[in-house]
């Protein structure tokens, strides 16, 4: 370990579209300070209004893809990525890592996804293995994971066994078991060597702090619907089609408030406000989105971790519209678990149009709202207990 008395935490976080991954890691590397282990967090992804507040955080040289199209990379200049960018990548990761000296390093979701970043990760964690081997810099190696992950082609999911076998000493899957076991998209679970812990949903994203244990508020003292599309440009259809639908919806009278990301261009927004009518807010994404949801009937949105979370712990009646751009799954499955609750419907990308979404809204403003058993949300806790005894072990 570290000659230092506080072990060094390296995260290696990359968001392309939405800033979800970035907000989780964030909050995982503060709770890991606050248990008294230092963290630098590498973020790959464009640079975001997220506070990092006491965090170590590096600006690697940044990566984003179109919306919709995760195939489609592009650099900080909006240029497709060349040889010579993925050599400065690498040079800039392997130089934090090098200067930092960290006793233990999370990817976020590599090698399960991400895997556009092989030419920058893949050498990193070799150069970790020959340290590993030389008992030089002996450092632990963790794969950071969501509750759901994207379907893959069993050659693909062998890959990623290998991956994991030869350069990793264990994965963290922020989620429950009881609700999302890992085996639901992922097959090949019982061929990874390494511990799979469960960490529970890291929720503490929110600003509500009160948001676990306060059910109360999930009584129906509510009005309205509220549309969101997480913080990417790629909820914009679904964002559209909610204003057309509303004046053919049973709740037209109601209040409507659209939530927009801060990637959506200004453009966008202005089109959007155009649309809406007098009884319509259209806003930007604001902290406290838990208590947004309690003050409205139903919310329509995509099913991204975040937002999923916010929904069962809000106990509002829900119509989710996953995103399924370029073959994507994982909302889709995420969405499909969450759809065997009566007052929460699922409407997929092809149904998709004004109509359909009214008649989605409106059978499921009258559905009877469910006691439900809520999913382990002490995700933070139960990770930094994980990486400590990680820590622990190789001492």
């Amino acid at each position: 370990m570290n000659s230092s008395t506080a072990p060094r935490i390296a995260i290696h976080v990359q968001h392309l579209q939405g800033s979800g991954h970035l907000v989780r890691m964030l909050a995982l590397g503060r709770a890991l300070i606050e248990a008294g282990m230092q963290v630098r967090v590498l973020s790959g992804g464009d640079p975001t209004q997220h506070d990092s507040g006491s965090l170590d955080l590096v600006q690697l040289p940044a990566l984003h893809c179109k919306p919709g199209d995760f195939t489609d990379l592009r650099d900080g200049n909006d240029k497709p990525i060349t040889d010579k960018w993925r050599q400065l990548r690498l040079k800039a990761t392997l130089a934090a890592l090098e200067e930092y000296q960290p006793d233990l390093l999370i990817t976020e979701l590599f090698p399960f996804g991400r895997r556009q970043l092989r030419f920058e990760l893949i050498p990193v964690l070799e150069h970790l293995l020959s340290c590993k081997q030389d008992n030089g810099y002996p450092i632990r190696v963790v794969c950071s994971i969501r509750d759901v992950l994207q379907r893959r082609k069993a050659s693909r999911e062998a890959e990623t066994v290998g991956l994991l076998n030869k350069y990793f000493d264990a994965i963290l899957v922020h989620g429950d078991d009881r609700y999302l076991p890992l085996s639901n998209t992922f097959q090949q679970v019982a061929a990874i060597d390494v511990p799979v812990v469960y960490t529970g949903y890291i929720h503490s994203i929110s600003s509500d702090s009160n948001a676990v244990d306060d059910q109360a508020a999930s009584t129906d003292q509510s009005s309205g619907v509220v549309v969101s599309a997480g913080s990417s440009a790629a909820g914009l259809p679904l964002l559209r089609t909610a204003l057309t639908a509303k004046p053919v919806s049973q709740m037209a009278s109601q209040p409507w408030l659209l939530r927009v990301g801060h990637s959506v261009t200004q453009q966008d927004f202005d089109a959007l406000s155009e649309l809406a009518d007098e009884s319509t807010i259209v806003e930007r994404n604001q902290p406290g989105f838990l208590s947004t949801l309690r003050q409205h009937t139903v919310s329509v949105s995509l099913c991204g971790y975040n937002t999923s979370l916010d929904l069962l712990l809000s106990g509002r009646r829900c119509v989710l519209v996953p995103f399924e751009g370029q073959g994507e799954s994982e909302q889709r499955d995420r969405a499909d678990a969450l759809s065997r609750l009566a007052h929460i419907d699922v409407l997929y990308e092809h149904e998709l149009n004004a109509e359909n979404l009214a008649r989605t809204i409106d059978h499921v403003a009258y559905q009877a709202l469910e006691e439900i058993e809520l999913p382990d949300c002490d995700g933070l806790a139960g990770s930094v207990a994980a990486l400590r005894q990680l820590l622990e072990n190789a001492a």
